[in-house]
């Protein structure tokens, strides 16, 4: 923390659990006890509470039909990892282009179940992986306390801090999780209706991964071309587009944006920056059985 303060978390005694408040005193010998190889003392202490860790997340994002939950009302959770806000917003963001859309561009209700099948993973994977940080950082448990106070150490100092320093994947891995950027919606329900045609490598990005190239204005679906206008297919595709979706999808060309991805075809960004649909063949049918699924085509 900023102003070389520091944040301390630690369990109390069972004793202690009913209890809403606890003294600087009181943590400064639990401190004290707890590093009896270290000098450490509590002082100019600004903040102090007690709290209990819950993991819980609800079955349905989507409650009636009409209620929606995100953040803290969808998902509780230890703080290890510092994901719970960034979940939030998550939640919020890929909810608020979905409800847009169905309020301005009239699209099907379809489109808000996916709110539920694309969060609901997420929130459970995330519940799940702090539950087990928290149990392994707080367990008294002699053969837990041993591995977390012996062995962990060892292997922070010995393999993951030599994996850090040198291999730039690990890096990367590591930054994508935590960060959440690596977050993939692949399962999700919004992509079992054709949201690829054509084939395609298996390392190409896929329809539900995040695309992190370029950042495009959040009220537009965004398709992307990565072929020639000038072939016959791309430009009856393009003008097909321009005819039936201009009020919202934009065209952008890749050369233009200076995308550093090779990628034959097309891809289609959803407001939220995710990909919702790719194409190497350009077929116009393809494409709108897909869109129409949930949009309503003659209020488009």
């Amino acid at each position: 923390m900023p102003h070389d303060r520091y944040r301390i978390v630690g369990t109390i005694h069972e004793q202690k659990e009913t209890d809403q408040t606890i003294s600087i005193e009181e943590a400064a010998n639990i401190l004290k006890q707890r590093s009896e190889h270290f000098d450490m003392n509590i002082h100019d202490c600004s903040w102090i509470s007690v709290y209990r860790s819950h993991h819980r997340h609800i079955t349905t994002f989507r409650y009636r039909n009409r209620y929606f939950l995100l953040g803290d009302a969808a998902h509780i959770h230890s703080p290890v990892g510092g994901q719970g806000m960034n979940t939030g917003l998550q939640d919020a963001h890929n909810l608020a282009w979905k409800l847009a859309y169905l309020l301005t561009h009239s699209a099907r209700d379809r489109l808000l179940d996916t709110y539920h099948d694309e969060r609901s993973a997420v929130a459970k994977t995330l519940v799940n992986t702090t539950d087990r940080a928290f149990a392994f950082l707080s367990s008294v448990n002699w053969i837990t306390r041993l591995v977390r106070l012996f062995v962990t150490p060892v292997l922070l100092q010995f393999v993951i801090q030599p994996l850090f320093t040198y291999s730039r994947k690990f890096r990367q891995i590591v930054f994508l999780r935590v960060s959440q950027l690596g977050i993939t919606y692949r399962s999700s329900n919004i992509y079992d209706y054709g949201a690829s045609a054509g084939n395609f490598h298996q390392t190409t990005p896929q329809p539900g991964d995040r695309f992190p190239y370029v950042i495009f204005s959040p009220c537009y679906y965004h398709l992307i071309l990565f072929e020639n206008q000038q072939l016959t297919k791309v430009n009856q595709f393009v003008e097909f587009i321009k005819k039936e979706y201009s009020n919202m999808i934009q065209i952008h060309d890749s050369n233009e944006e200076k995308i550093p991805l090779q990628f034959e075809g097309a891809i289609l960004i959803r407001p939220d920056g995710y990909i919702a649909y790719r194409t190497n063949v350009f077929d116009i049918k393809h494409f709108q059985c897909y869109f129409d699924q949930f949009f309503l085509k003659e209020m488009i």
